[in-house]
């Protein structure tokens, strides 16, 4: 296993992607949230429905270059509508902090280093930092949210935060964490 904690230490910004990083959720599987939200409400059919217009919009989106929304997604089923401020509310309750990504986070802070957030989500930045900020996460001086800038990590989210992360004088040095091995690996690679 890698020493995150050693690692902070060689460089300038440490970003990090947010769902199964720094945030946990209790399902095997993203999309279980769904289908618990349907259990909880009695709603037979959403998480079916929900899963199409997720991967609809995915598709839709990603047509014209773009990344897809919640607002997307329910807009395809907008007869489940009713359940989208229920689906914000159950992840306000599930989700919970990563111990060890948490520490990393810290200590990234005590050594005074530029923390980021870079995330291929489609829950809009605002939540996803009320929900860090509630979580006692807070203290980027970034937030990259493909739904919020239509870009993802694979066609342009890592390259905005590196033009708006560069030094001046010197290229950044940049750690990224995240479980992704495409997104979180692969791509900001390519990147160098």
């Amino acid at each position: 296993m890698i020493d995150l904690k050693s690692l902070v230490i060689d460089f300038d910004v440490i970003s990090f992607d947010i769902f199964d990083t720094l945030l946990l959720r209790p399902y095997v599987k993203a999309t279980d949230l769904w289908r618990d939200l349907e259990l909880r409400e009695g709603c037979e059919g959403f998480f079916k429905a929900r899963l199409n217009a997720d991967q609809s919009s995915y598709r839709i989106a990603s047509a014209s270059g773009s990344e897809a929304t919640i607002d997307d997604a329910y807009g395809l089923i907008p007869q489940w509508a009713v359940l989208k401020q229920k689906e914000f509310d159950l992840e306000r309750r599930v989700l919970t902090v990563n111990p060890e990504m948490i520490e990393v986070w810290r200590l990234a802070g005590k050594l005074c280093k530029r923390r980021v957030i870079v995330s291929d989500m489609y829950l809009p930045a605002a939540f996803l930092k009320e929900i860090l900020i509630s979580k006692g996460i807070d203290g980027w001086s970034g937030f990259y949210v493909s739904s919020d800038l239509r870009k993802g990590k694979t066609n342009g989210l890592y390259r905005l935060m590196l033009d708006e992360q560069d030094d001046q004088k010197r290229p950044c040095r940049v750690l990224h964490i995240g479980d992704n091995v495409v997104t979180d690996v692969e791509a900001p690679e390519r990147l160098g």
